[in-house]
């Protein structure tokens, strides 16, 4: 339900004249509704299938508060000084910050649909490189999807008190267990996303448990992976919206404000078990040409270096001996110890 306050702006003309009185409303809401899609949308989207591109994923995936300025209680949940998605002036310094918050409704209503992303192009106005992870914020924002990404431009931001002084349980911090499954859906042509879960999953806290590298590319110093639960079927890519999964920023961005990391980050290869929890976003970012189409795939963005927790390691292959040459349809003998993590039980062996 919308709840309207109004909050008079009295302005001035040229210091001495009183001009008419404007009056701007703010709305009072919960990021679920927010983050809401009408149902028939959500069948067209699901209808529409690969079949779908950017104009009409946007045109379903938003309801009728984009633009309305509102006004939230948020719990923060990154730290604002590891954005590092926006290219840095020449003093080091981004043209915006992005963070995560999750509604403090959350606690009693639940975490579904409570997530949003904030990105403010007024960051040092709103001294926003001072919140903590847990701080609790009045936040007044306008509603400002960019793509198909769902996020808040701040108007106002003011820390009310902490998940702590509030006397939240701890469980309103944790991130919310799923699969990729939970994420994308199988298509003809590739995976997109899980249209019937979004509206409760974009800019949600989750975490995925168990999950294996699929693939990965670390030619260049934005390195490109992906992640799956489900053998293969839906994957995820990582987003490197934090400083601590980037390569690309340090002697760049200004160390005295953000959390810049000086030693490259190297994902696990592909064969690797892993745990990883971040934020949810879209990203069309697609260089192994899994989306279908690649406007609606979903990626994660952990924030921390301890997001990601490598559980198992590949099996590692040493000592591989073969012929120099071989004649014809020679039968030649190929040999090569393979050594598999302690944790896992290694059933045979191909060598390709």
């Amino acid at each position: 339900m919308k709840r309207f306050f109004t909050v008079s702006l009295t302005l001035f003309a040229l210091a001495v004249l009183w001009a008419p009185l404007a009056e701007a409303q703010i709305t009072d809401i919960t990021i679920r509704e927010i983050n809401a899609i009408p149902a028939d949308s959500i069948d067209a989207l699901n209808a529409a299938a690969e079949a779908l591109n950017d104009p009409r994923i946007e045109n379903a995936i938003f309801n009728d508060l984009v633009g309305d300025t509102v006004r939230v209680g948020a719990i923060v949940m990154s730290d604002p000084t590891l954005s590092g998605l926006s290219s840095p002036d020449g003093s080091g310094l981004p043209s915006r910050v992005h963070f995560f918050v999750r509604d403090t409704a959350a606690v009693s209503l639940g975490v579904e649909g409570m997530g949003i992303q904030v990105v403010d192009g007024s960051w040092q106005e709103n001294g926003v490189l001072g919140l903590l992870i847990g701080d609790v914020v009045e936040l007044v924002g306008t509603v400002s999807p960019f793509d198909e990404v769902m996020q808040i431009a701040p108007v106002s931001i003011t820390v009310i008190g902490t998940v702590g002084s509030f006397d939240f349980p701890a469980s309103a911090m944790d991130p919310v267990v799923i699969t990729t499954a939970d994420v994308h859906r199988v298509v003809t042509g590739g995976i997109q996303a899980n249209w019937s879960n979004l509206a409760d999953l974009r800019g949600q806290y989750v975490r995925f448990e168990n999950a294996l590298v699929q693939r990965r590319d670390i030619s260049s110093d934005r390195p490109n992976w992906t992640f799956s639960t489900d053998g293969g079927a839906t994957q995820l890519y990582i987003r490197d919206i934090s400083l601590a999964y980037r390569n690309d920023r340090d002697g760049a961005y200004d160390d005295s404000q953000f959390r810049v990391f000086f030693d490259d980050f190297t994902p696990p290869p592909p064969g690797s078990g892993i745990n990883l929890q971040g934020f949810l976003a879209f990203d069309d970012f697609d260089p192994f040409g899994i989306g279908a189409p690649d406007d609606g795939l979903i990626a994660i963005g952990p924030m921390e270096r301890e997001d990601l927790e490598v559980t198992v390691t590949p099996p590692i292959v040493t000592n591989v001996t073969r012929p120099t040459t071989v004649v014809g349809a020679e039968t030649v003998s190929v040999s090569a110890d393979v050594t598999a993590d302690p944790a896992r039980a290694l059933a045979s062996v191909n060598l390709n």
